[in-house]
């Protein structure tokens, strides 16, 4: 009977602990700091953004700010479990929320780097050292514009790029080639 007991009890703390620990999901993080995720698939490629989430039909943005990440492989979003506690955390500034409603914002993960990561076992997937070169993030920038362009913005009046580090540099580079409205 003694040995039932303490199965028992180890079995309830064992369930107490896997439920106050739960591994977030990205869809988590979108919730909680306000973003929406959306996929464009090019051929072989699928380009992933967050997207400021917003509600179109009260605010009605025409103008969009995107944000480009600069050199280190950081995720935009992980999480961490300590002391059975979850916490999810944003690497990247609150810029976004000093816009008005006729803006939108977005920000594009680096090659490998969308979704969420557990800051514990951060590790760098192979897919950032094959993608991340100024061409392919350029390109990846210029194809996220244009669908939110086509998707989420009527009568675009305004497209503003910037970024951090090396994030300056890209955006340069894609501002220059695309210069009619990209400032």
């Amino acid at each position: 009977m003694k040995k039932v007991f303490i199965l028992f009890l180890m079995f309830i703390c064992v369930l107490g602990i896997a439920q106050t620990s739960k591994i977030p999901t990205i869809d988590d993080a979108l919730k909680k700091y306000g973003f929406q995720e959306e996929k464009i698939v090019r051929q072989s490629d699928t380009i992933i953004y967050y997207l400021r989430d917003y509600n179109k039909k009260k605010t009605n943005p025409n103008k969009l700010v995107v944000f480009v990440r600069g050199t280190d492989p950081n995720p935009i979003f992980s999480y961490k479990i300590n002391k059975g506690k979850t916490t999810i955390y944003k690497w990247f500034n609150n810029d976004y929320k000093a816009l008005d409603s006729t803006y939108t914002y977005a920000i594009i993960p680096k090659p490998g780097l969308a979704g969420i990561f557990d800051e514990n076992n951060l590790t760098v997937p192979l897919e950032y050292y094959t993608k991340n070169y100024r061409q392919y993030r350029v390109r990846q920038i210029h194809y996220t514009i244009n669908h939110i362009i086509e998707k989420h913005i009527e009568n675009p009046k305004k497209v503003i790029l910037y970024g951090h580090s090396e994030g300056a540099v890209i955006a340069a580079s894609c501002a220059r080639e695309n210069e009619p409205l990209w400032t």
